[in-house]
């Protein structure tokens, strides 16, 4: 772990205290964030994998920003980098941006960062390689995601699916455990299980997996609550398949209570993911998407 180091009137130091976790966590709810959600309050703090940088005030220690990311698997995935507004223009961003950049993460590490589209060419001249995909972001009802993954699955002409069966997270057998693992490590490339015991601890995680007649895994989908008591995230939805993948979007739905019906749920695309998916519930959507890099 890097120590403190001084920028001039504040310095930048890299801790675990929950009270700064705290603060991040009010800051991206404050800013009506969507990317994030209330899994990453309960996990974040814990998760060896999670690194936090905070600026702070040499008088006060006041709370001036901070620089979040995760380390797994040979990825740095820089999730969050703000500053407070009332900070801005002190070069409070410019440091958190050295000390975790330059001086914390492991060079070693392939380091990977999401940025608004009018951002992108300011973090390319600070030497990034290369662009990623287009994140896509929809927003819709609880009506309205059913009936979307309705319509992905008729043109394609499903079977009947009768020897499907879900099975909520908290109701997993440890041999569907294992298989969920093996599962997610199939569809990412990458050995997540630890990542994966921190998630299936949380209380309020909700969905679950279908698995067939051999009780193989072929589908999952989490769903969890955000800061916004209104909105849910769905994060990840992964499937054998597109049909594999609505089915257990639409029986993640149908498994939670009623008082869902209220609510609308978030969901982020990649561009890889751009084919008859993302087109069909484009479509569909009209106006609900949002592009984000």
């Amino acid at each position: 772990m890097t120590g403190q180091i001084s920028y001039g009137n504040f310095y930048v130091i890299e801790t675990r205290k929950m009270k700064y976790w705290k603060q991040w966590f009010h800051m991206i709810s404050e800013e009506g964030w969507t990317a994030y959600d209330r899994s990453v309050r309960e996990l974040y703090p814990h998760w060896n994998g999670s690194h936090l940088a905070v600026a702070l005030d040499e008088k006060d220690n006041h709370f001036l920003g901070c620089f979040v990311w995760c380390e797994n698997d040979g990825i740095a995935a820089m999730d969050a980098y703000n500053v407070i507004k009332d900070a801005q223009g002190r070069g409070v961003g410019a440091a958190l941006w050295d000390y975790t950049m330059n001086r914390t993460v492991p060079k070693n590490l392939t380091k990977a960062m999401r940025s608004l589209p009018e951002r992108v060419d300011r973090y390319m001249k600070l030497g990034w390689s290369c662009k990623g995909p287009v994140q896509y972001e929809i927003d819709c009802s609880t009506v309205e995601l059913k009936e979307a993954c309705t319509s992905l699955l008729r043109p394609l002409r499903v079977q009947e699916f009768t020897e499907l069966t879900f099975i909520t997270f908290h109701s997993l057998s440890d041999h569907q455990r294992k298989a969920l693992f093996e599962f997610d490590t199939k569809v990412t490339g990458r050995n997540r299980r630890k990542l994966w015991e921190h998630l299936l601890r949380l209380e309020d995680l909700r969905g679950g997996v279908v698995v067939d007649s051999k009780d193989r895994v072929v589908s999952l989908c989490l769903i969890v609550e955000t800061f916004d008591d209104k909105l849910l995230r769905v994060a990840p939805l992964y499937g054998e398949n597109l049909e594999m993948a609505m089915i257990g979007l639409i029986k993640a739905i149908d498994s939670l209570n009623d008082s869902t019906n209220s609510k609308r749920f978030h969901k982020s695309l990649q561009q890889v993911q751009v084919n008859e998916c993302t087109l069909l519930w484009a479509d569909y959507q009209n106006n609900h998407l949002k592009e984000e890099l």
